[in-house]
Parts: C-alpha cells; structure tokens; sequence
C-alpha cells in the first residue's frame, strides 16, 4: 500500500527511471491521477500534460467501464470484455460520443 497519491508516483517514478524506457511525455488523468502523474514526470525528466476522459460503462451496469472517451473523441477500449459481455458496436459508438461530450464540458 501506498502512504498517499504522491507516495505511489514517486515509487512509480522511481522505478520507471531504472528502465530507461524512453518515454516522451507523461499523461495524467484529473483529480485522482494527477497527483501520480507529477511525481512520474518529474523522476523522467518529462513534460506533464492532462487527458480528460470520462468512463464509457457497460449496458445495464454504467459503473462496470468498458473503456474512457477523451474530449477529442478519441477511445480506449477493454476489448476481453466487450467481447465476453457481447457489448454491439453501437452501444459503443454512441457511448463513445456522448461520454466525448462529457469529457468536453469538464
């Protein structure tokens, strides 16, 4: 377990520092990942930038996330479970476009 937010970035940060993975750019995810992400694009050397995504959820259980939709548009998907749950691509797709919407309001 971790002390806090910041703690488990700074471990997180510290840890990825040891592999020299190359990465360009950290991105976090307002409220509850920023607070991570900072301390991991510190220990990187890396600039911080923010993703707003909002949460696409799952027919009948909206808190069962079947993937996040960023405010550009774009989405990441749990494809195992889309297709365990046999979720319909046009589930998704207006899920998509509105949870996109969401994520432009904030």
């Amino acid at each position: 377990m971790f002390r806090d937010r910041l703690a488990a970035g700074e471990q997180l940060g510290a840890r990825l520092a040891e592999r020299d993975l190359g990465i360009g750019v950290v991105l976090g995810i307002p409220r509850g990942g920023l607070p991570v992400a900072r301390p991991v694009a510190d220990a990187l050397a890396c600039p911080l930038d923010v993703v707003v995504a909002s949460k696409i959820g799952a027919p009948h259980n909206a808190e069962l996330a079947l993937g996040a939709a960023a405010a550009d548009g774009s989405a990441w998907y749990n494809d195992a479970l889309i297709d365990r749950l046999g979720v319909e691509t046009a589930y998704l797709d207006q899920e998509r476009e509105h949870e996109a919407d969401a994520a432009r309001e904030r």
